[in-house]
């Protein structure tokens, strides 16, 4: 099963059939975007709970101090930048992407500053014992449906993204308590969807609306935790995600190359050798290269404890722990969206293909991912 092969069709299969499910009810009845933001804001207020650069004592008082000071003016940047509509959008997927587990992984919401520098969560899954390390993933929302400003955004699937304030969720320091560290080099995934579904995700909360609740000193409409659970927009990000890692995998296989000559093990250069003209031929995908690649991981560990410390081979050294990560990644959201498949019934995936098919932005995202 392939990204593309969403809810038992193929890119290009039937049509969505012309019927309403229940994710299409509409909130208000106007469709009015402004106004189903206006619902969404007071739903989502005081749920961020984004941290304070203060709260990462592990980074030196000077930076934070600077840190802090380059966040204030970022801010004045941003601030007006942005529409009512994307950025209650982007509250909305930082808050159930994580809480509906829709790509698999705990999502930690970065400081306003790593966030105003490109990063609204970092996923991480508790798949150290089955990886040799916390996977980790950076992902950056967004609602734009304007051509050059996705790929502006998507220019960090070649570079990479930092975060520098984060804390991770499963893995922890000496004192047993969640470990703070700076991320860097890291893959990233843009996700997103269109300011035009606003009344559509506003109407599934008016229909899951319970009692209000106090928060952040203010009475606030409240929704059932698991409203947005079998949400046709989890396929959408899973296969903007799959995509991209998917592109990641390829560039970041096709640096270990360098290591053909210089790896000192005569099966390990043979495989890396064979890789070479798979990729060449352009007949190769992810899953076959993460298989080819893990065959080789310890001769891989052994080139990276020998090469530690030479500064000529360096570049070639740090590729290998990216490698390991963007593979887990990959094969982990490959996971999820077999289980998804697997779980969903047809009625979902159909209004999956149906949300898609209205999606600016998804196309922009999916488009020579």
């Amino acid at each position: 099963m392939t990204f593309a092969e969403v809810g038992g069709y193929r890119a290009g299969g039937a049509p969505p059939r012309a019927t309403v499910s229940k994710f299409d009810v509409i909130y208000p009845a106007s469709g009015d975007s402004e106004a189903a933001a206006l619902y969404l804001r007071e739903v989502y207020r005081g749920l961020d709970g984004q941290p304070k650069i203060d709260e990462f004592t592990r980074v030196p008082l000077s930076k934070r101090e600077a840190d802090k000071k380059l966040e204030r003016e970022l801010g004045k940047e941003y601030r007006g930048s942005g529409t009512e509509e994307g950025v209650v959008l982007e509250q909305f997927l930082i808050q159930e992407v994580d809480r509906n587990d829709w790509l698999g992984g705990a999502a930690f919401r970065t400081t306003r500053f790593d966030d105003l520098k490109g990063i609204d969560t970092v996923l991480e899954w508790d798949e150290a014992g089955r990886f040799g390390r916390y996977p980790r993933l950076l992902v950056d929302y967004t609602t734009s449906q304007l051509p050059e400003r996705v790929a502006e955004k998507k220019e960090k699937l070649v570079r990479g993204g930092d975060v520098i304030y984060y804390r991770s969720p499963f893995e922890t320091d000496e004192a047993g308590e969640e470990k703070q560290l700076s991320l860097y080099g890291m893959p990233v995934v843009i996700l997103g969807i269109d300011k035009s579904f606003m009344p559509r995700i506003a109407g599934m909360a008016k229909q899951n609306e319970k009692p209000r609740t106090m928060r952040d000193g203010m009475l606030s409409k409240n929704i059932s935790p698991i409203t947005y659970k079998d949400h046709p927009l989890q396929v959408l990000l899973l296969e903007q995600a799959l995509a991209q890692v998917d592109v990641q995998v390829r560039a970041a296989a096709a640096r270990l190359l360098n290591l053909e000559k210089t790896i000192g093990d005569r099966g390990a250069a043979d495989t890396l050798d064979a890789l070479r003209f798979k990729i060449g031929s352009g007949r190769i995908t992810p899953e076959e290269m993460i298989k080819m690649l893990k065959g080789i991981e310890p001769a891989l560990r052994v080139y990276q404890e020998k090469n530690k410390g030479n500064t000529a081979v360096i570049s070639n050294v740090l590729a290998i722990p990216k490698w390991e990560n963007l593979a887990a990644v990959y094969q982990l959201l490959s996971e999820k969206m077999a289980e998804v498949q697997a779980n969903k019934n047809a009625d979902q995936l159909m209004a999956a293909r149906a949300w898609k098919t209205a999606s600016t932005t998804h196309k922009l995202l999916m488009k020579a991912a």
